[in-house]
Protein backbone atom coordinates (compact mmCIF):
# COMPACT_ATOMS: atom_id res chain seq x y z
CA UNK A 1 0.00 0.00 0.00
CA UNK A 2 1.26 3.49 -1.05
CA UNK A 3 1.80 6.01 1.56
CA UNK A 4 -0.99 8.61 2.38
CA UNK A 5 0.30 12.30 2.65
CA UNK A 6 -2.24 14.83 4.33
CA UNK A 7 -1.76 18.18 2.87
CA UNK A 8 -2.99 21.75 5.13
CA UNK A 9 -4.57 24.49 4.15
CA UNK A 10 -3.87 27.93 4.84
CA UNK A 11 -2.93 29.26 8.22
CA UNK A 12 -3.12 25.64 9.63
CA UNK A 13 -0.88 22.78 9.68
CA UNK A 14 -0.51 18.83 9.82
CA UNK A 15 -2.68 18.83 12.73
CA UNK A 16 -6.06 19.78 11.26
CA UNK A 17 -5.56 15.57 9.99
CA UNK A 18 -5.40 13.90 13.45
CA UNK A 19 -8.75 12.48 13.57
CA UNK A 20 -8.77 11.54 9.68
CA UNK A 21 -5.04 10.17 10.09
CA UNK A 22 -6.50 7.61 12.72
CA UNK A 23 -9.08 6.84 10.42
CA UNK A 24 -6.64 5.59 7.62
CA UNK A 25 -3.98 4.30 10.25
CA UNK A 26 -6.82 1.99 12.08
CA UNK A 27 -7.51 0.51 8.35
CA UNK A 28 -3.92 -0.39 7.73
CA UNK A 29 -2.33 2.83 5.80
CA UNK A 30 0.74 4.43 6.58
CA UNK A 31 0.27 7.73 7.07
CA UNK A 32 2.72 11.43 7.17
CA UNK A 33 1.88 14.70 7.40
CA UNK A 34 3.58 17.78 5.00
CA UNK A 35 3.84 20.79 6.68
CA UNK A 36 4.62 23.98 4.80
CA UNK A 37 4.42 27.71 5.65
CA UNK A 38 1.33 28.92 3.92
CA UNK A 39 2.01 32.88 4.08
CA UNK A 40 5.73 33.61 3.53
CA UNK A 41 6.23 31.00 0.78
CA UNK A 42 3.88 31.07 -2.71
CA UNK A 43 2.12 28.04 -3.73
CA UNK A 44 5.27 26.88 -6.17
CA UNK A 45 7.83 27.39 -3.66
CA UNK A 46 5.62 25.14 -1.29
CA UNK A 47 5.66 22.64 -4.18
CA UNK A 48 9.16 22.58 -4.55
CA UNK A 49 9.30 22.05 -0.55
CA UNK A 50 6.96 19.00 -0.95
CA UNK A 51 9.46 17.69 -3.80
CA UNK A 52 12.34 17.73 -1.55
CA UNK A 53 10.24 16.67 1.52
CA UNK A 54 9.39 13.23 -1.22
CA UNK A 55 12.91 12.86 -1.75
CA UNK A 56 14.38 13.32 2.22
CA UNK A 57 11.88 10.62 3.26
CA UNK A 58 12.48 7.94 -0.03
CA UNK A 59 8.83 8.34 -0.92
CA UNK A 60 8.50 8.02 -5.05
CA UNK A 61 4.92 7.71 -4.88
CA UNK A 62 2.07 7.88 -2.53
CA UNK A 63 -1.54 9.00 -2.47
CA UNK A 64 -2.52 12.20 -1.21
CA UNK A 65 -5.22 13.94 1.08
CA UNK A 66 -5.32 17.67 0.75
CA UNK A 67 -7.43 20.85 2.22
CA UNK A 68 -8.24 23.62 1.34
CA UNK A 69 -4.82 25.23 -0.39
CA UNK A 70 -3.18 22.15 0.27
CA UNK A 71 -4.81 21.19 -2.92
CA UNK A 72 -3.14 23.62 -4.85
CA UNK A 73 0.29 22.77 -3.22
CA UNK A 74 -0.56 19.10 -4.64
CA UNK A 75 -1.53 20.16 -8.39
CA UNK A 76 1.30 22.67 -8.81
CA UNK A 77 4.13 19.59 -7.50
CA UNK A 78 2.20 17.08 -10.19
CA UNK A 79 2.58 19.54 -12.93
CA UNK A 80 6.32 19.53 -12.49
CA UNK A 81 7.78 16.57 -10.77
CA UNK A 82 5.55 13.48 -10.54
CA UNK A 83 6.46 10.96 -12.95
CA UNK A 84 5.94 7.87 -11.40
CA UNK A 85 4.24 5.07 -13.73
CA UNK A 86 2.29 3.93 -10.32
CA UNK A 87 -0.65 6.56 -10.92
CA UNK A 88 -1.64 8.70 -7.56
CA UNK A 89 -5.31 9.33 -6.01
CA UNK A 90 -5.40 12.53 -4.76
CA UNK A 91 -8.53 13.58 -3.10
CA UNK A 92 -9.25 17.16 -2.47
CA UNK A 93 -11.07 18.81 0.56
CA UNK A 94 -12.86 21.96 -0.43
CA UNK A 95 -9.87 23.46 -2.60
CA UNK A 96 -10.35 26.26 -4.49
CA UNK A 97 -8.56 24.52 -7.56
CA UNK A 98 -10.68 27.69 -9.74
CA UNK A 99 -9.68 30.07 -7.05
CA UNK A 100 -11.14 31.65 -4.25
CA UNK A 101 -13.89 34.53 -4.18
CA UNK A 102 -12.73 35.41 -0.12
CA UNK A 103 -8.72 35.09 -0.94
CA UNK A 104 -10.34 37.64 -3.98
CA UNK A 105 -12.03 40.04 -1.77
CA UNK A 106 -9.40 40.07 1.18
CA UNK A 107 -6.65 40.87 -1.17
CA UNK A 108 -8.39 43.67 -2.32
CA UNK A 109 -8.08 44.78 1.56
CA UNK A 110 -5.50 46.56 3.28
CA UNK A 111 -5.45 44.07 6.53
CA UNK A 112 -6.99 41.16 4.26
CA UNK A 113 -3.54 41.69 1.70
CA UNK A 114 -1.50 41.65 5.05
CA UNK A 115 -2.93 38.68 6.46
CA UNK A 116 -2.66 36.73 2.68
CA UNK A 117 1.23 37.50 2.54
CA UNK A 118 2.08 36.20 -0.49
CA UNK A 119 -0.69 34.80 -1.36
CA UNK A 120 -2.51 38.15 -1.92
CA UNK A 121 -3.24 37.73 -5.91
CA UNK A 122 -1.69 34.18 -5.94
CA UNK A 123 -2.98 30.69 -7.27
CA UNK A 124 -5.18 30.95 -4.00
CA UNK A 125 -7.35 33.62 -5.68
CA UNK A 126 -6.98 33.09 -9.74
CA UNK A 127 -7.19 29.02 -9.78
CA UNK A 128 -3.64 26.90 -11.93
CA UNK A 129 -5.61 25.40 -14.42
CA UNK A 130 -7.00 22.06 -15.44
CA UNK A 131 -5.61 18.86 -13.09
CA UNK A 132 -2.74 17.20 -14.64
CA UNK A 133 -3.35 14.01 -16.28
CA UNK A 134 -0.49 12.03 -13.88
CA UNK A 135 -2.83 11.42 -10.95
CA UNK A 136 -6.70 10.56 -10.48
CA UNK A 137 -8.29 13.34 -8.64
CA UNK A 138 -11.26 13.43 -6.69
CA UNK A 139 -12.86 16.46 -5.51
CA UNK A 140 -15.07 16.75 -1.98
CA UNK A 141 -17.16 20.22 -1.82
CA UNK A 142 -19.24 21.05 1.07
CA UNK A 143 -22.94 22.46 1.26
CA UNK A 144 -23.25 23.77 4.62
CA UNK A 145 -22.71 27.52 4.29
CA UNK A 146 -21.39 28.41 7.27
CA UNK A 147 -17.56 29.78 8.00
CA UNK A 148 -15.29 32.92 8.03
CA UNK A 149 -16.17 33.58 4.10
CA UNK A 150 -19.43 34.81 5.66
CA UNK A 151 -17.48 37.58 7.47
CA UNK A 152 -16.51 38.82 3.95
CA UNK A 153 -19.47 38.68 1.86
CA UNK A 154 -19.21 35.07 0.26
CA UNK A 155 -22.52 34.84 -1.50
CA UNK A 156 -25.30 32.81 0.42
CA UNK A 157 -27.49 32.64 -2.58
CA UNK A 158 -24.55 30.31 -3.86
CA UNK A 159 -23.58 26.92 -2.82
CA UNK A 160 -20.61 26.75 -0.88
CA UNK A 161 -19.22 25.54 2.61
CA UNK A 162 -18.77 28.75 4.49
CA UNK A 163 -15.57 29.73 2.86
CA UNK A 164 -14.87 27.75 -0.80
CA UNK A 165 -18.13 28.00 -3.47
CA UNK A 166 -18.87 24.61 -4.74
CA UNK A 167 -18.11 25.82 -8.23
CA UNK A 168 -15.05 26.82 -6.90
CA UNK A 169 -13.85 23.06 -6.66
CA UNK A 170 -14.62 22.00 -9.99
CA UNK A 171 -11.58 21.83 -12.10
CA UNK A 172 -10.99 19.96 -15.73
CA UNK A 173 -9.35 16.84 -15.32
CA UNK A 174 -11.50 15.92 -12.43
CA UNK A 175 -11.61 12.32 -11.77
CA UNK A 176 -14.91 12.47 -10.01
CA UNK A 177 -16.89 15.20 -7.88
CA UNK A 178 -18.91 14.96 -4.65
CA UNK A 179 -20.74 17.40 -2.45
CA UNK A 180 -21.63 16.37 1.26
CA UNK A 181 -23.14 18.20 4.04
CA UNK A 182 -20.47 19.56 6.02
CA UNK A 183 -18.32 23.43 6.39
CA UNK A 184 -14.65 23.82 5.18
CA UNK A 185 -13.73 23.10 8.76
CA UNK A 186 -15.53 20.36 9.31
CA UNK A 187 -13.90 18.11 6.66
CA UNK A 188 -10.76 16.74 8.07
CA UNK A 189 -13.21 16.00 11.08
CA UNK A 190 -15.36 14.02 9.64
CA UNK A 191 -16.38 10.23 8.87
CA UNK A 192 -18.14 10.50 6.17
CA UNK A 193 -15.75 12.63 4.61
CA UNK A 194 -13.38 10.25 5.64
CA UNK A 195 -15.32 7.46 4.10
CA UNK A 196 -15.97 8.96 0.96
CA UNK A 197 -11.92 9.31 0.15
CA UNK A 198 -11.20 5.58 1.50
CA UNK A 199 -13.66 4.75 -1.25
CA UNK A 200 -11.53 7.07 -3.97
CA UNK A 201 -8.39 5.95 -3.01
CA UNK A 202 -9.30 1.94 -3.36
CA UNK A 203 -12.52 2.72 -6.46
CA UNK A 204 -11.26 6.26 -8.49
CA UNK A 205 -14.70 7.03 -7.95
CA UNK A 206 -16.78 7.98 -4.63
CA UNK A 207 -19.80 6.51 -3.46
CA UNK A 208 -22.67 8.52 -4.94
CA UNK A 209 -25.56 6.03 -3.66
CA UNK A 210 -26.74 7.77 -1.14
CA UNK A 211 -26.55 11.31 -3.34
Amino acid sequence: MKPLIFIHGFLLSGWIFYRMEKYFVARGYQCLRFNYPTRTKSIKQSSELLHQWLIDNEITHADFICHSMGGLVCQSYFEKHYDSKDYSNVVCLGSPLQGSWVAQKLGRRKSGAKLLGVQTDSQLATGNGAWPDNSSLGVIAGSKNIGVGRLVGLPANQPGDGTILVNETRIAGTSDHIILPVTHSQMTFSNLVAEQAEHFMKHKRFNHHND
